[in-house]
């Protein structure tokens, strides 16, 4: 699944779910992911034959959480389908990829992406108008989930299957997506990729029989209330960046609201509880080693940045507290997306920590 995110793992992903197996000699089992992000680590962990607890604060987490974890067979939208007019060819035979048939035709409409997100629309009220999406490529978002919301606000589709759709919504979304790497910023002048008609497909389903639960939570209080696990996989934020504020266009897609937005970039109205401890230097040490002491699991399994707030010898001794720490780190290379006319590639290693949970 191609996310742009901060953080993402599918890189990593071989690395860290082959580790997971080489310490534990599991291949199932309950497997907790705390922050979740787009799931790849948890759908890894779905694929060995894990049942799958997963976490995230992001609204946009949680729907591909749903798409990903708890979508187990080919879905039907037996309530939608008699009631859209669909174009039956041999090319579309599921009937998921009819009703993305029947997204991807529908007329342009102008709204919120539209009026706040595309020069077009923007300039009329900004002196500097926003350019994260074409304009064309924002009427046909605001179309796309203007029909997703009808249809189930209406009953046609119920959570299930509108958390698919928008996960398609917005994977499509971010191809098209005029940025560098998040929706901190959009770009001053058009990426090709940007210029591209936008095309819902299908999302990555991977049907299993295992059990599997998604929440959307802060990860110190749920882990209080979750029963033992024989694996928690962390993957706390490592810097300063709150994911809300960077993800705020997913999240729109994923609430499915028109918020009254503000500032240069169209950001969505905050509160004070969606900030994150774990981006606040003086607080990211005390989150987690609270959250690690509270921790119910046989094997606990940590990712975190040499860039990170908290230092190697505190995440050490934090994770002491638990048993006798390991650790594997990968050479990683990402970009900062603050400046994209100056982006600067910084050599970083990935750390994977395990323990072995004694007390």
């Amino acid at each position: 699944m191609a996310v742009r995110f901060i953080g993402n793992k599918q890189k990593l992903l071989d690395f860290i779910l082959h580790k997971v197996i080489e310490e534990t000699k599991l291949t199932s089992g309950l497997f907790v992911d705390l922050f979740t992000g787009t799931t790849s680590v948890a759908v890894g962990a779905k694929n060995l034959g894990f049942d799958v607890i997963t976490n995230d604060k992001l609204i946009s987490s949680f729907i591909y959480s749903k798409a990903g974890l708890l979508v187990n067979e080919e879905p039907r939208f037996e309530n939608l389908l008699p009631n859209i007019k669909v174009n039956v060819s041999t090319l579309f035979e599921q009937p998921y990829d009819l009703v993305l048939q029947y997204l991807n035709d529908s007329p342009e409409l102008e709204g919120l992406f539209y009026k706040e997100y595309a020069p077009g629309g923007s300039a009329e009220h900004l002196s500097q108008p926003r350019q994260y999406f074409t304009d064309s490529n924002a009427k046909k978002i605001d179309a796309i989930r203007t029909k997703i919301n009808y249809w189930y606000k209406n009953k046609l589709i119920d959570d299930i299957e509108r958390s698919l759709l928008i996960s398609s919504l917005i994977l499509a979304t971010n191809k098209v997506a005029n940025i560098s790497g998040t929706y901190g910023a959009y770009l001053k002048s058009w990426y090709n990729r940007a210029l591209e008609e936008i095309e819902l497909k299908r999302y990555p389903l991977f049907y299993s029989n295992g059990k599997y639960s998604v929440f959307n939570e802060d990860a110190n209080n749920l882990v209080k209330k979750l029963k033992t696990a024989d694996i928690v996989y962390i993957d706390p934020p490592y810097t300063k960046r709150q994911y809300n504020a960077y993800y705020h266009i997913p999240e729109t897609l994923a609430i499915g609201d028109n918020p009254k937005i503000w500032g240069k970039t169209g950001q969505r109205p905050r509160q004070g509880d969606e900030t994150s401890a774990y981006c606040y230097k003086r607080e990211a040490s005390n989150a987690l080693h609270d959250l690690v002491i509270n921790v119910k699991a046989r094997h606990i399994f940590l990712s975190y940045s040499t860039d990170g707030h908290i230092s190697h010898n505190e995440i050490l001794d934090i994770l002491s507290t638990r048993g006798e720490p390991k650790y594997w780190g990968v050479d990683y290379k990402r970009f900062r997306s603050n400046n994209p006319e100056s982006e600067k590639i910084k050599d970083l290693k990935e750390m994977l920590y395990y323990v072995e949970v004694v007390n």
